[in-house]
């Protein structure tokens, strides 16, 4: 059989491609993976929860952002890429958006003077940020808290960090699930660089982060915790988890007569300030 001049070439070339690979780029959409994020928001008197019910773990764990954009709005942000849908379970108490997925859905409060705030992990992984949460410039009730339930609805781990400024009002304090079976707790408490917990009030502060052997309660340097004459407690092990550390570092803890609780091991960094005020009733207790 004879093969023409140009019939070998072309088997020639064929061959050559078949020995080398030719990347394919893929378009961006073939290349990202979004992650859609769902919850219920619910009311009980007066103060609205937001329930978590998409379940996600690891790479794909909930990981929402909450800040009020204005005194009656609340934004939830699920990040760039990433969306979120929201379910109105107030009976059209408050106005909720984004139903259909969206990377930011809003809570309106409409008439609600809010007196707390509850964030509620589902089974998976769910990871909380609060941004500039004002409970002062809210449309609030006298007394205004924040509690973020990892136990409710047990499983994962769950992570709570603050990076803004975070105000309580009154009496209203914030807390962090702190079950006897650690576990179900949070597994990170951050207070970032820029981020601030306060309470204009008498409210208490309670962080609990104890469901595993590397779990932390941390202040970052820039990030405070400052209360009147409320108390501060700090919980980073427990007897299931006894490696775990509350990490400080710059002005971490200050309070005007309010007693500060370290129930773990405290790590200080070069530059940490904890002032209880000039009260002689307030004490700073060291039990890790």
């Amino acid at each position: 059989m004879s093969l023409s001049w140009l019939n070998l070439k072309k088997s020639k070339n064929s061959n050559l491609r078949s020995r080398f690979f030719s990347p394919e780029l893929l378009p961006l959409e073939s290349r990202v993976n979004p992650v859609a994020f769902a919850g219920t928001v619910n009311l009980a008197s007066s103060s609205v929860e937001l329930l978590m019910t998409s379940t996600g773990i690891g790479a794909n764990a909930n990981n929402i952002s909450i800040s009020n954009i204005s005194s009656t709005i609340i934004q939830v942000d699920a990040g760039a890429g990433n969306t979120i849908a929201l379910t109105d379970g107030t009976s059209g108490n408050l106005i909720v958006s984004g139903g259909a997925p969206t990377q930011f859905a809003t809570i309106n409060l409409s008439t609600v003077q809010m007196a707390g705030f509850k964030l509620t992990g589902n089974v998976g992984d769910d990871l909380f940020t609060i941004g500039s949460f004002d409970g002062t410039a809210m449309q609030t009730a006298a007394n205004f808290n924040v509690l973020v339930d990892s136990s409710t609805v047990p499983g994962g781990s769950d992570t709570f960090t603050v990076n803004g400024a975070l105000i309580l009002k009154g009496t209203g304090s914030l807390a962090t699930s702190n079950n006897v079976n650690s576990s179900i707790n949070l597994s990170q408490v951050t207070v970032e660089t820029t981020g601030s917990i306060s309470t204009a009030g008498t409210g208490n502060v309670l962080l609990v982060a104890n469901s595993l052997a590397a779990s932390n309660v941390t202040i970052k340097s820039g990030g405070t915790i400052t209360t009147t004459s409320g108390t501060v407690t700090l919980i980073a092990t427990l007897t299931s988890n006894p490696t775990g550390n509350i990490i400080l570092n710059g002005n971490a803890v200050t309070t005007n007569g309010g007693s500060i609780n370290f129930n773990s091991n405290v790590l200080l960094g070069s530059t940490t300030t904890i002032n209880s005020g000039n009260s002689t009733t307030a004490n700073v207790t060291f039990s890790g």
